[in-house]
C-alpha cells in the first residue's frame, strides 16, 4: 500500500497543482503508473475533477496516516507541526484559517512520525464545500498557498477534495 501511496501522492501535485498539464496527459499519467501499483484505473473520459477525487480517496485507504488536522494538532500539544511551520500553534493557525475560509474538513495525511514522539507532515486535504460562495474562498485560499510554493493555480473542476504541500 505504501510504494501506491507515494506513487499516487506525486501524480496528485501533477494532475490538481499544474495549471499547464492537460486533464488528458494528468490521466494518461494516472492510468499508466498507478493502475500498475493498486486497484485505481481512472476511465478515459472522467472529468478531472473525478480523478483528482479518486486518487485523494487513495490517502484515505490508510488511516494510520490521516487525521483530522485539527484535532491531530491539538492532540499532539507542540509535537505535532504542519509543513515548515516553526510551531503547533502557527499550524493551528493555518488550519483554523481555511477551515474561516469554508472548508467543510481538513486533513492532514501522509503523517511522518518519529521516535521522539513528534510528527509531522507538510501534506493536507480539503474538504471543498458545495455552497459556491464558500467554495470559490476555498479554492482561492487554496490556489495561494498553492502558488507560494510553486505550484499552480487550483481550478474548480466539480472535485470534491482539494490535496496541498505545504512543503
Amino acid at each position: 500500500m505504501r510504494t501506491s501511496f507515494y506513487l499516487a501522492r506525486s501524480l496528485i501535485l501533477f494532475s490538481l497543482d499544474d495549471a499547464n498539464a492537460p486533464s488528458g496527459i494528468a490521466r494518461k499519467y494516472v492510468a499508466s503508473y498507478v493502475s500498475t501499483e493498486s486497484n485505481f484505473d481512472p476511465h478515459p473520459n472522467e472529468p478531472a475533477g473525478h480523478v483528482a477525487d479518486s486518487l485523494v480517496r487513495m490517502f484515505f485507504a490508510d488511516d494510520q496516516y490521516r487525521e483530522e488536522a485539527l484535532s491531530w494538532l491539538k492532540a499532539g500539544g507542540d509535537r505535532h507541526t504542519l509543513g515548515e511551520l516553526a510551531s503547533s500553534s502557527a499550524s493551528v493557525r493555518l488550519v483554523n484559517a481555511v477551515y474561516r475560509a469554508g472548508a467543510t474538513k481538513v486533513w492532514a495525511v501522509d503523517i511522518d512520525r518519529y521516535p521522539d514522539g513528534s510528527e509531522n507532515t507538510g501534506k493536507i486535504v480539503i474538504e471543498l464545500p458545495g455552497e459556491p460562495r464558500l467554495r470559490s474562498q476555498v479554492l482561492a485560499w487554496a490556489s495561494r498557498k498553492s502558488k507560494a510554493k510553486g505550484f499552480g493555480e487550483i481550478d474548480d473542476e466539480k472535485q470534491h477534495y482539494v490535496f496541498l504541500m505545504l512543503d
